[in-house]
């Protein structure tokens, strides 16, 4: 039977939220204007809902995205989304899970060019993200592939479908909640909303953002298994 790890990127494994990272860099050092800073914190401030808080901040990317080349675009994530953010549990979890034969899959709601310098250190196996449209001309300010919270459950479900396996998940809030249910043992970290704490202990979530608490339970739920 095949071992899975699931993991949300922004605010789980990364110190921050790379969509935010990359605009506040744009903003600074590309255009020197604040406009889209303002347009995101109006997005934050009037939506409440995960998925309209998403839509609304990519839409912000792709109009920072249309028209520069895939180049410009890699090199702008490298220097806005940092691998200096990862956080200090993800590592060593990650690895421990390797140890035990886990394959490490990232479903996230960012552009893989955004996690790519944290890839360089992180051990992960396989990603579902968000995909911008791109032309010969570079990119055209539109998406391929939105992943949103609903999204992220069926990757997560096709993949211990295809593979009947033991499924492991990791997120920081409710937008990855059908991702933590589909798994038979799910982490909350990072998370200190006293409502999300609520549903993660009815939910039998673990809250933890402890590497050394948490390979401890991975350790305990793979002796039952």
């Amino acid at each position: 039977m095949r071992k899975l790890a699931f993991f949300d990127f922004d605010n789980t494994l990364y110190g921050g939220y790379t969509y935010g990272d990359f605009i506040n860099y744009m903003c600074d050092r590309v255009l020197h204007d604040d406009q889209y800073k303002r347009q995101s914190d109006e997005v934050i401030k009037n939506n409440k809902d995960y998925n309209q808080i998403v839509k609304g901040i990519v839409n912000i990317v792709n109009k920072l995205m249309k028209g520069i080349t895939q180049e410009e675009f890699a090199k702008y994530c490298k220097a806005s989304c940092s691998k200096a953010k990862v956080l200090e549990w993800a590592n060593p979890v990650l690895s421990y899970l390797k140890s035990q034969g886990f394959k490490n899959v990232i479903v996230s709601a960012s552009f893989h060019e955004m996690m790519a310098d944290s890839f360089e250190i992180l051990p992960i196996d396989k990603f579902y993200c968000t995909i911008p449209q791109k032309s010969e001309k570079g990119y055209t300010g539109k998406l391929e592939i939105l992943q949103n919270d609903l999204s992220k459950a069926q990757a997560v479900g096709d993949e211990i479908a295809n593979d009947h396996a033991i499924s492991i998940a990791f997120g920081d809030s409710m937008g990855d909640a059908p991702m933590l249910d589909a798994c038979q043992l799910a982490f909350l970290v990072r998370n200190q909303k006293q409502e999300d704490i609520k549903i993660a202990k009815a939910n039998g979530w673990i809250l933890s953002s402890d590497a050394n608490s948490i390979i401890q339970k991975i350790r305990e739920f793979l002796k039952n298994q």
